[in-house]
């Protein structure tokens, strides 16, 4: 198994540093200043992460896609090799 990927390491850290800095927060009635701008940037980080892994999700398909080209073409051409080979040991 290749385990978790970059992006969505990304994403968890992201996730638990939000719920770390509101258990730190506590039931207070006004949220700090220091502690929204860090909830900020952690949404930030967030946010570029899952877009990274989206971007990441569609690179691999079109890789994928690719690779399925490829080997339909292969299959194609050595589909036509046996059929030569076949004509010129005739």
């Amino acid at each position: 198994m290749r385990g978790i990927s970059k992006p969505m390491v990304w994403i968890l850290l992201g996730l638990l540093t939000g719920v770390f800095l509101l258990g730190t927060v506590g039931c207070t009635k006004y949220a700090k200043e220091k502690d929204l701008q860090a909830l900020e940037q952690q949404k930030q980080a967030t946010l570029a992460a899952e877009q990274e892994l989206k971007q990441k999700q569609a690179e691999r398909q079109d890789l994928q896609n690719q690779l399925q080209q490829r080997q339909n073409e292969l299959a194609e051409l050595q589909s036509e090799r046996d059929e030569v080979a076949k004509k010129v040991q005739k």
